[in-house]
């Protein structure tokens, strides 16, 4: 089987803004954040992924979310199909496929734990259901679910079952033997973790699917074309801004630092999912008084 290159690029991991009764998702204010990304010049948007919160929402909530996204001109977009159950997994993947998306993402079962042989069976489950409709995407997020082990992701890679995958570990030795499995078969390899950004642009990767990107495309996608244009003045001034950027976001529970960023942008999120304590907001008041100065200069700054 074949290898589909038809995605390259910084794809904007979106949040999915909330109603404010907190009862599903509020999809003209998610879809208003997934047009900030695009026309901000990402490649696209990924839809329902961690970032996205998509455990939050019901099936059929996220099956309203995915045909409104699709239905969004000049939106590239990636869904992601993950669930605990094989067959919802499937539901929300043939409805994406059938609304024209360019790729589906799914990650390993959440919450029980499966051994490789059980991953391996999943995935090509899937895989068989979709029956080559949609390029699909393998979607590694070890923080919040198993890993796919090594060698099931080059297996799957390799033999083009999966076209590619999404690795948010943040593993520089894993990301680098997925790049191996790409270099010999073809398959596509994304930055899902920034901590890896710049190390996984430098070394090949199609690109990123970016929660970072979402909040700051002012960034973002210049520290991607430095990096391929070799500018390494312009790699280490950038990287000390994501580096102080991830900083800031790892004092909050994920993503909360993405959604408060959007929200200083004036995008409506809505509530999160866990009221933030008194000192969270102390601490998000710091943040929003350090968020705006600092974007409004990357916006200034030349390219």
């Amino acid at each position: 089987m074949s290898h589909p290159q038809t995605l390259s690029g910084i794809y904007a991991a979106l949040v999915t803004s909330r109603r404010q009764n907190g009862e599903g998702p509020d999809i003209p204010a998610t879809l208003k954040i997934a047009r900030f990304a695009r026309q901000a010049g990402c490649a696209g948007a990924a839809l329902l992924g961690a970032t996205g919160e998509y455990l939050d929402y019901s099936t059929p909530q996220r099956l309203d979310l995915i045909e409104a996204a699709a239905a969004e001109p000049d939106l590239p977009l990636i869904v992601n199909c993950s669930h605990t159950v094989l067959q919802d997994a499937v539901r929300m993947g043939k409805a994406a496929a059938s609304a024209g998306v360019a790729a589906v993402m799914l990650m390993p079962p959440p919450f029980f734990h499966h051994n490789a042989s059980e991953l391996k069976s999943f995935f090509l489950a899937f895989a068989e259901a979709l029956a080559g409709r949609v390029p699909l995407l393998l979607y590694n997020l070890p923080a919040f679910t198993d890993w796919i082990p090594f060698e099931v992701a080059h297996e799957l890679l390799a033999t083009g079952v999966y076209a590619g995958i999404k690795d948010s570990s943040g593993n520089r030795e894993y990301f680098d033997r997925l790049l191996e499995t790409k270099r010999a078969s073809g398959c596509q390899v994304f930055v899902g973790n920034d901590v890896l950004y710049v190390h996984g642009h430098a070394m090949g990767a199609d690109g990123g699917i970016s929660g970072c990107a979402v909040a700051a495309p002012e960034l973002m996608l210049p520290l991607r074309r430095a990096v391929l244009a070799n500018d390494a003045a312009r790699v280490e001034e950038l990287s000390g801004h994501l580096a102080r950027f991830i900083g800031w976001l790892d004092e909050f529970p994920v993503p909360v630092g993405i959604r408060e960023a959007l929200a200083e942008r004036c995008l409506a999120v809505g509530p999160h999912a866990v009221p933030p304590s008194a000192e969270m907001q102390a601490k998000l008041r710091e943040y929003h008084e350090w968020f705006t100065p600092w974007v409004e200069k990357l916006a200034q700054s030349k390219d």
